[in-house]
């Protein structure tokens, strides 16, 4: 079931941040991105899954994506977020 809640459309949050993120590392902005969703109350308690779609000037040093084993969350770079192969993989 997809989440619902302010500002969501069909699972769907386009977040904003107030950092500036050119050039940062990924896990540098999924910091920023969880924190602030941390503060509208949306943790990992609250999800099931939550993928974070970052920018095309975030610096993911090679990858297209990444998860964590046993995790709620996935991160892409927006350039592979719809990339069935990269998809299947996580």
């Amino acid at each position: 079931m997809p989440a619902t809640g302010s500002g969501i459309v069909n699972g769907v949050l386009d977040l904003s941040i107030s950092q500036a993120v050119a050039g940062q590392s990924s896990g540098t902005v999924q910091g920023w991105v969880t924190s602030k969703l941390n503060g509208m109350g949306i943790t990992s308690a609250s999800a099931t899954n939550i993928m974070y779609v970052l920018p095309g000037d975030v610096s993911f040093g090679g990858a297209a994506a990444y998860a964590y084993v046993n995790s709620y969350l996935s991160v892409y770079w927006n350039t592979y977020s719809d990339d069935l192969q990269v998809l299947v993989r996580m």
